[in-house]
């Protein structure tokens, strides 16, 4: 990463100007994880973590089923800080956080009343701007969630405004957002849930429902606008308990981070893996 860029971003993100050894991002490991391992977060039960693009920071989520607050750590000193509670959290029951691609936004699932719908801050000069719902041509009012924004500003996330958990992309039109379409009918026989898509668009990681009442993660590779390959499991070596999901994306494209559970206590863990030992 350009050191003049990192220092920027620290300055209007209020994070500490501490950058990890050789330029590597301070989750970076010497040796490549094949195996998904634990990632260090010293909460009972954590899920959903994204990071700053410079990857010195980082948010997720803890909390009960019904109080969840977002948390953030910064890499000082050589290690991770010990999380705090994020400024603009307890205004909002937050779930499913994620940062776009450039920092600029901070989009997440605000539950309230039964219904979810999908809000977005914008990285200001004093840090995340007041949340606002990104409106009627991203939300129905029925449960949308789950965002996660490519490079170009293409929102994906999930909805099940037609009655069944399905995938769904609204178009970044430079000023605002194109009416969210469905995607491709490859999707449709399947219950979809958490995604996040690949900054230029290539693949879709998200969960899905099994018949056995698992949750396994999948991925879904473009192929162009219009067409994805099947759903294609990532695994036992992934999924290799009874819920997976809550996907995200290392900033460097190296990694895999994803939440872990067993659905008989919800007691969840984040899980760090090389994309490469995963095909892709």
């Amino acid at each position: 990463m350009n050191t003049i860029l990192g220092l920027c971003l620290c300055v209007v993100l209020h994070t500490p100007c501490c950058f990890s050894p050789a330029g590597q991002h301070p989750y970076a490991s010497k040796d490549p994880i094949v195996q998904p391992k634990p990632f260090p977060i010293p909460e009972k039960s954590a899920w959903h973590i994204t990071f700053t693009p410079d990857g010195n920071t980082f948010y997720f989520v803890t909390g009960g089923s019904d109080t969840e607050i977002v948390k953030f750590s910064h890499f000082k000193d050589g290690k991770w800080t010990t999380p705090e509670l994020a400024p603009f959290s307890g205004k909002y029951r937050i779930e499913t956080p994620s940062i776009s691609p450039d920092g600029s936004k901070f989009f997440f699932t605000f539950a309230t009343s039964g219904k979810e719908n999908i809000y977005v801050m914008d990285r200001t000069a004093s840090g995340w701007s007041e949340p606002r719902d990104l409106g009627d041509r991203v939300n129905t009012g029925s449960f949308d969630g789950g965002p996660s924004s490519a490079a170009n500003g293409n929102l994906y996330f999930f909805s099940n405004r037609d009655g069944n958990f399905r995938i769904y992309r609204a178009k970044w039109l430079g000023t605002e957002y194109a009416a969210a379409e469905k995607l491709t009918s490859v999707f449709d026989t399947y219950e979809t849930g958490e995604l996040c898509v690949a900054p230029d668009e290539g693949f879709l990681l998200f969960n899905v429902h099994q018949a056995d009442n698992t949750y396994h993660l999948c991925v879904s590779l473009r192929k162009d606008d219009d067409t994805w390959t099947a759903p294609h499991d990532l695994g036992p070596q992934v999924n290799f308990g009874s819920y997976q999901g809550r996907p995200c994306l290392s900033p460097d494209g190296k990694y895999l981070f994803f939440t872990a559970a067993n659905t008989k206590d919800w007691i969840t863990s984040q899980y760090q893996v090389d994309l490469a030992s995963v095909g892709l």
